[in-house]
């Protein structure tokens, strides 16, 4: 039999035994939250729509066709557009392992092409873990990006120098200018669109007042539906809330606690990776040990509501691995490409959580 033919049955039986989007390797960073999502079945939103983008509807403002009257008050109802659509661009991701024929021939015995193919296999998926990750945390870098993903900071954005509550307005791109057509093509500002903002609080310096800042962000974004109104959070939006951040903050807050507690003992490293605020744990994103002052300032802390953070992923593009094929400028090379289709979106800014960081 042709030893192309050969190669490609054993490595297409071979990477068939392998759990899809499952590897042990050495990773980058410590903790993978943005491709985590991506994995997750039950996180996903997969969408049909074909073309550059897919889309959501979003209600924004008030009718105001209510009120109090009198008796023989005459009826003046207001027929109102406050919808507005969220447009998203699809972006394309691929990896791919490859093998030399003879390779396989050299590594004779099953276990020991299973381990040649496992380490190809294991090495896509960590560099493709590296770059999701990294993508999640990015921003387009101009105006005419359209390669790169609309991560967490297109859709809780900064705001200006010493501003605090909604007034995350419209992103930025990587290059410092501001995206005037909005997150998800809907501009906001305090006179138009105002409920598509989220919260932003500039806090200067790691103190203790920057905890209190920290407090009322809180409160300025735990929303709750009105008993007589059914939506889809249910109240419940507080459930998947987690709190990133780099290590500055963390060691700051840990300090902090440490010099709280009178009954700290002999454990000096109490603290140490375990600071919480209302239980939830500060989680270390090595990417924000950086400042980026064109996107999100020094020492972040991101409050995210994962409930109204969303992964779409096109259907049939979710980590599709192709068929082993000849690579057609080496004869006698076989290779497997590895594709995704996506993007993030929030469908509720408002609700999305909050961002604390130092313009």
């Amino acid at each position: 039999m042709d030893p192309i033919t050969v190669s490609k049955d054993l490595g297409r039986a071979t990477l068939q035994k392998f759990d899809k989007g499952r590897f042990e390797t050495t990773l980058k960073y410590q903790n993978y939250p943005m491709c985590d999502m991506l994995y997750k079945k039950e996180k996903i939103k997969y969408s049909s729509m074909s073309g550059k983008t897919f889309t959501s509807e979003i209600t924004l403002g008030q009718v105001n066709n209510g009120g109090h009257v009198q008796m023989f008050d005459t009826d003046n109802v207001s027929i109102v557009d406050i919808d507005k659509t969220v447009t998203t661009h699809w972006c394309a991701y691929k990896n791919a392992l490859a093998w030399h024929i003879d390779e396989v021939n050299i590594n004779s015995g099953d276990q020991q092409i299973y381990d040649l193919l496992k380490s190809r296999y294991e090495q896509m998926y960590a560099e493709t873990a590296d770059e999701l990750e990294e993508a999640a945390w990015a921003v387009p870098a101009d105006a005419n990006d359209t390669l790169n993903p609309t991560g967490i900071f297109w859709w809780l954005v900064k705001g200006d120098n010493a501003g605090e509550g909604f007034v995350g307005y419209n992103p930025y791109y990587g290059d410092g200018t501001e995206c005037t057509a909005g997150a998800g093509g809907i501009a906001c500002s305090a006179t138009s669109n105002s409920r598509w903002a989220n919260y932003f609080c500039d806090y200067d310096t790691l103190d203790e007042n920057m905890l209190d800042k920290l407090e009322t962000a809180f409160m300025k974004t735990k929303f709750q539906s009105p008993a007589i109104v059914k939506m889809s959070h249910e109240g419940k939006n507080q459930n998947n809330f987690r709190i990133f951040t780099n290590s500055n903050v963390i060691k700051f807050m840990s300090k902090f606690a440490r010099q709280a507690d009178d009954a700290l003992g002999y454990d000096l490293g109490k603290y140490a990776g375990n600071t919480t605020y209302k239980k939830l744990p500060f989680e270390y994103i090595p990417i924000l040990d950086t400042a980026n002052t064109n996107v999100y300032g020094t020492d972040p802390i991101v409050g995210l509501n994962f409930n109204k953070f969303d992964p779409y992923i096109l259907k049939g593009a979710h980590f599709r691995m192709s068929e082993p094929d000849k690579d057609p400028q080496r004869h006698n090379v076989l290779q497997v490409f590895l594709d995704l289709t996506y993007n993030y979106r929030s469908p509720n800014r408002r609700e999305l959580g909050f961002l604390l960081t130092k313009i």
